[in-house]
């Protein structure tokens, strides 16, 4: 039964309150759970929002009766939108839309700048498909350190990973060199 194996994968609770990074991590994480027990669209909504406690419980049987009222099919899908506008606000993802916009390599690893680069491009739809991905691969070379930039830059990488490994290897490289002399 998918209830049992939605439960022994252990799924998070959510307790609502303002905690922006929180509510995603917990939809990512329900999210996961959903694809790795192979759970059926029409079971989400109520394998999920059963995960639900305190206030968001409250906000979400406050939520699921205006629904209910007007006569609204519920679907996950139209729960996880009600949920990121009210756990996850406009304002919050436009301030991570920004500082995906104005992240640059600066002092990290290029290890680290791909970590929060891969972290913060969730946030910033246009890269998607194989156009996104040029311009996913355009965004993260301007933001390398200028000379990893010039090293990769000549080279044209339109793979994502593939530009990664080689900023990653040579600033590794550039890195051990300088703690060499």
């Amino acid at each position: 039964m998918v209830m049992d194996r939605f439960h022994k994968a252990n799924p998070p609770s959510f307790e609502g309150h303002y905690n922006p990074d929180g509510a995603q991590k917990w939809l990512q994480e329900v999210e996961k759970i959903f694809r790795g027990v192979a759970c059926p669209e029409g079971q989400k909504l109520h394998l999920g929002t059963f995960m639900l406690t305190e206030e968001a419980e409250h906000w979400w049987d406050n939520a699921r009766q205006r629904l209910d009222n007007a006569g609204s099919a519920i679907t996950w899908a139209i729960f996880k939108d009600m949920f990121l506008i009210k756990y996850f606000p406009e304002d919050i993802r436009n301030r991570k839309e920004m500082e995906f916009v104005k992240l640059e390599q600066g002092n990290m690893s290029v290890a680290e700048y791909a970590a929060k680069f891969e972290e913060l491009s969730r946030y910033y739809p246009l890269y998607v498909g194989e156009a996104g991905e040029k311009s996913k691969c355009i965004k993260f070379e301007m933001g390398l350190r200028s000379e990893i930039k010039k090293l990769v830059g000549m080279q044209e990488i339109r793979d994502f990973p593939t530009l990664v490994n080689k900023s990653r290897i040579y600033d590794e490289d550039s890195r051990a060199e300088k703690a060499h002399y």
